[in-house]
């Protein structure tokens, strides 16, 4: 499974890139302008986007201009949403832009990996931190 990670804190990227890259073939992005960029030019089965990225793009904007393309191509990547906003708007405003589900950080590695695993079948799970 190909995934691209986009985060704008070089630690949370480290720690996903690490966590995931035994597992799976994984590409970061360190903005949302640059995830926008590779999601145009390569094909991903799981995109993770950090909610809080500058500059203005951040992870439901991102989200929903990569619905827009992928619209008109008529492909539907899941997308997964990482922030440590607690606040419900927040959430809906990233589920309304497209997003398949919203995670809360922190997040322990062995419950992200469950996490990113179910979407290797195609479906979300709901935990304790996810939603």
């Amino acid at each position: 499974m190909k995934i691209l990670v986009a985060d704008d804190n070089p630690l949370n990227l480290r720690f996903v890139e690490r966590v995931l890259s035994k597992l799976y073939d994984v590409e970061t992005a360190n903005d949302g302008l640059e995830a926008l960029n590779k999601v145009y030019s390569s094909n991903y089965d799981l995109i993770i986007l950090d909610l809080w990225m500058p500059p203005g793009l951040d992870g439901a904007e991102v989200t929903y201009q990569i619905r827009q393309y992928e619209n008109k191509l008529g492909d539907n990547t899941p997308i997964l949403i990482y922030s440590t906003s607690q606040i419900e708007n927040d959430k809906k405003r990233c589920l309304a832009k497209g997003a398949d589900q919203f995670l809360i950080k922190p997040v322990d590695s062995s419950n992200f990996i469950k996490i990113v695993k179910s979407f290797e079948k195609g479906k979300t799970i709901n935990t304790p931190s996810a939603v």
